[in-house]
């Protein structure tokens, strides 16, 4: 079979594209984003070839934006590495930024390249109020306990929101946990929308991504029902009755205040007198209060 020099070229690169097509790829585990003033580790494993002895160097950057070595912030060399055996690159990140890129060379490997985000790091935020109903114009006391993911206090500054049910926002304060938590307050206005309020916390450098919130309701104050009743004295003249009274919660609590006890005395459908005087209530109890008439 006869082939012309075109046909020959053809065959060239169709063979060198074969060939570059058969280097294999690593396997890579990365985490979901990169932590910032922490530790972070990749684990990659060189692909088993034909010959299960034989060892591989790999080359390990990380890239703060273009990949020359200026802005490389770190680089490890691994050398005679076995194929098939997981390696596990430690480096340590002492800045934020917003990504980062990593590259990874192995010998007869795909060079294998990926931007990962970067977060501060933070794997919870717990987050407290004093209560969990609220009325206009009371204080909200909150007490913050941001964690890294090794169980530390993360002590960078974390930005608070206050936000009523409509999701507008009221206020807004940066404040930093120290030894054990962070405090702060807010003052509710006196003219509000009822219903389910929240705070949001969240690193200040890193607000859309990483956020927690609580909920806390306000009300309408309204007294609780309590019932009253009174009772006459048997045998009273009416000029000078006797009555008790006692008033108490629903829910067996005592009643502490002010009412007014009038009596009137008609005949034939008409006025004919009437007395009214205020009485104080302590401990629920008023006894032998005398209404003159």
């Amino acid at each position: 079979m006869q082939f012309s020099s075109g046909s020959l070229l053809l065959l060239f690169i169709l063979s060198f594209d074969f060939c570059l097509a058969t280097k294999s790829s690593p396997f890579v585990i990365l985490p979901y984003f990169f932590r910032a003033n922490a530790t972070n580790s990749i684990t990659v494993t060189p692909v088993k070839d034909s010959d299960a002895n034989q060892s591989v160097d790999i080359d390990f950057y990380v890239f703060k934006s273009n990949e020359s070595l200026r802005d490389s912030i770190f680089s490890q060399k691994l050398k005679a590495k076995q194929s098939g055996a997981p390696q596990t690159i430690k480096f340590p990140l002492g800045l934020s930024i917003d990504s980062l890129t990593v590259r990874i060379a192995i010998e007869r490997h795909e060079t294998f390249k990926a931007t990962i985000p970067v977060k501060q790091d933070i794997s919870t935020i717990h987050i407290h109020t004093d209560k969990a109903i609220y009325r206009a114009g009371e204080k909200i006391d909150v007490r913050i306990l941001p964690l890294t993911y090794s169980n530390t206090i993360y002590n960078g500054p974390i930005e608070v929101t206050l936000v009523n049910p409509d999701e507008y926002e009221l206020f807004r304060k940066v404040i930093t946990a120290t030894d054990s938590y962070a405090a702060t307050s807010f003052e509710l206005p006196e003219h509000l929308y009822f219903g389910t309020w929240r705070i949001y916390v969240r690193p200040e450098s890193d607000r859309e991504s990483n956020s927690f919130d609580t909920s806390f309701t306000v009300e309408e104050y309204v007294l609780p029902p309590f019932k009253i009743s009174a009772f006459i004295q048997d045998g009273d003249p009416l000029d000078r009755t006797r009555i008790s009274i006692d008033a108490k919660y629903y829910y067996g609590g005592t009643v502490n205040g002010s009412l007014v006890l009038s009596c009137t005395q008609s005949k034939d459908d008409k006025l004919v007198n009437s007395v009214a005087t205020t009485v104080q209530i302590r401990q629920s109890q008023v006894r032998l209060f005398h209404l003159k008439s």
